[in-house]
């Protein structure tokens, strides 16, 4: 009975700072600058705080003292330091960056950072679950590393979705609240409650239509958090100590942050890069409004959170089953919401390797012509010529046609190469420098077949208006001498 009034206690007060403290953070964030102003990638309008995080990192850091008070913490110390400490650095990450702007590297490298700082306190990933033979495996030295991507990926995963009214902040709510029934450790459950406090007392001014918004100063923080108690709470256990639980836990930030990287990945875009594609924004595209579409995900978050329970309680395969299930559904989204059409992907992917395979062999074949010229005596115009001609006739086209002018009255050298071009050919004409001056032109030609080989037109500029005539320099005189000799 001590123990649930303890848990009461903690989530009141916990509710009740974040209720009085949001309306002073408002006055505080438009002091500061850090409002949000609808945007193209923003789904709401007018002029919004984003330092509701501010509130609920208070709360909370306020209640962890009281909670480390009554509790007595001893044994655990060093792990409950560890976690304060850098919870604390990614919210301090937070508000920078809800107030002057950081860049994903900065993000990214402070996340690692604090990653470091729990691994060394104790909260660490050192042992993961093989679900094919029932056994555990040993990270040995792969703790650290294991460690900071599972954070980094969780942190980030839950910023992305803050995006709708109370979707951050609910999606946190559920997640907690499954972590807190995955473990029997009063101190960490005393810490997840106070945040399902915090978070309620925030949705009072964040759910549709929000008059703040937690920012990054609360999502990243959120997101920390919830990563480094997942890994904590799966420390206490034998079985469970894998992160396959936790993956289904955290199911639809996840989900949402997967489909960011693959779209912008196969889109060619940065992937730190906003857009507005995310899985809400796709439900009110759908024609559901703000309120309905975080009902939806609510639910899902509700599926994926009885799901993670009931596999915690089940034998290993079972466990695997259902993460299975999670990958197949995963699957079904991507074509659901249109992020990518598979079979065209395939063969853009393929076309994309053949590419960059071509750029390759581009690159060594100039590199060949050039160390097979070294070996040449300038005088020896012919065999030049028949080194020209054959890496010419190794890029494949059907026509290739060279004009330099070598003397100063301009007289001309031509090679003419494989046929003659028809009006039915692409040619391209690429200028041929030597400095700033023009000494010469390139016509290279194609007919239209299907199957020919592809070109990488930035090297063959490069290659055609700087690299040949750098090489050509050894048997043609391009500069105004009128003593230079015709070759013929």
């Amino acid at each position: 009975m001590d123990k649930i009034y303890n848990l009461a206690f903690f989530f009141s007060i916990s509710f009740i700072i974040v209720f009085v403290t949001v309306p002073l953070i408002k006055i505080v964030a438009f002091h500061v600058g850090a409002v949000d102003r609808g945007e193209e990638r923003r789904i709401h309008v007018g002029e919004i705080p984003r330092l509701g995080g501010v509130a609920i990192f208070i709360a909370f850091l306020v209640v962890s003292v009281v909670i480390a008070y009554r509790s007595g913490i001893s044994i655990q110390f060093n792990k409950f330091f560890g976690m304060l400490a850098g919870s604390s650095i990614v919210f301090l990450l937070g508000v920078y960056d809800d107030i002057k702007g950081a860049g994903i590297w900065i993000k990214l490298t402070v996340q690692a950072v604090a990653a470091s700082v729990i691994y060394y306190f104790g909260i660490r990933i050192n042992v993961i679950f093989n679900p094919f033979e029932g056994s555990e495996v040993s990270l040995v030295y792969l703790g650290l590393p294991a460690t900071i991507l599972w954070i980094i990926v969780i942190t980030n995963a839950v910023n992305l979705i803050d995006g709708l009214d109370g979707l951050a902040a609910g999606t946190g709510i559920l997640i907690a609240i499954t972590l807190s029934l995955m473990t029997n450790d009063f101190v960490y459950i005393s810490l997840l409650v106070a945040l399902v406090g915090a978070l309620l007392g925030f949705l009072k001014y964040n759910f549709y239509p929000a008059s703040i918004f937690m920012g990054d100063s609360g999502s990243l923080f959120l997101g920390f958090f919830l990563g480094a108690m997942s890994i904590a709470n799966y420390q206490k256990g034998a079985a469970l100590i894998t992160l396959l639980i936790p993956v289904m836990a955290f199911g639809f930030p996840l989900m949402d942050m997967f489909y960011a990287v693959l779209r912008r990945f196969a889109r060619g875009i940065p992937i730190g890069q906003a857009d507005k594609e995310h899985i809400h924004h796709k439900l009110v595209e759908w024609g559901l409004s703000k309120r309905k579409a975080v009902y939806v995900l609510y639910f899902f978050n509700f599926c994926l959170m009885f799901l993670a329970l009931h596999a915690m309680r089940s034998r290993s395969d079972v466990t695997f089953i259902y993460l299975v299930v999670f990958v197949v559904v995963v699957i079904i989204g991507i074509k659901i919401f249109g992020y990518l059409d598979i079979i065209p992907s395939i063969k853009a992917w393929k076309k994309s390797f053949i590419f960059n395979r071509r750029r390759k062999y581009f690159s060594f074949i100039l590199s060949k012509l050039g160390k097979d010229l070294e070996k040449i005596d300038n005088k020896n115009i012919q065999q030049f010529l028949e080194k020209l001609t054959a890496f010419l006739r190794s890029l494949e086209f059907d026509f290739a046609n060279i004009r330099i002018s070598y003397r100063a009255d301009n007289e001309i050298y031509h090679i003419l190469i494989d046929g003659n071009k028809s009006d039915n050919d692409l040619i391209i004409t690429i200028p041929m420098l030597n400095g700033k001056r023009k000494v010469g032109y390139v016509e290279l030609g194609r007919k239209f077949k299907k199957n020919k080989p592809y070109v990488s037109m930035d090297l063959l500029i490069l290659t055609f208006s700087k690299e040949i005539p750098g090489l050509l320099k050894k048997y043609f005189s391009f500069s105004n001498s009128k003593k230079s000799r015709r070759r013929r």
